[in-house]
């Protein structure tokens, strides 16, 4: 899964702002776990978020590439490039599967003579 989930699993995931209890990340965290979805290594930057409360910037990790074991196991080397911030407050994400080494199955035949 790949997007804007407008949500952090914890405090380390957001810089400036409100501070929230320790408790209100547990939904979203309990919500990946039930899907045994982890995390994508990102590259390119830690926060894909940009907002302005006031006079303060604040940088969250709201939008985030995640998979299930079976995925990260096909794909060892993935990894999401955050890109440069284009007319909005998101930047995009680069999902990278380049350079993992793909099992190729043996071609079938149905007759093999």
């Amino acid at each position: 899964m790949i997007g804007d989930f407008n949500d952090i699993k914890g405090g380390e995931e957001k810089q400036v702002g409100i501070i929230r209890s320790v408790a209100s990340y547990s939904l979203f965290r309990r919500m990946l776990s039930t899907l045994g979805m982890n995390d994508i290594k990102s590259v390119g930057g830690k926060y894909p978020w940009v907002g302005k409360i006031s006079k303060y910037t604040i940088m969250s990790k709201l939008d985030r590439a995640t998979a299930n074991c079976d995925w990260i196991d096909m794909y060892p080397m993935a990894s999401v490039t955050l890109l440069p911030w284009i007319g909005s407050d998101h930047r995009p994400l680069l999902l990278n599967t380049k350079g993992n080494n793909w099992k190729k199955s043996k071609l079938f035949r149905y007759d093999s003579r």
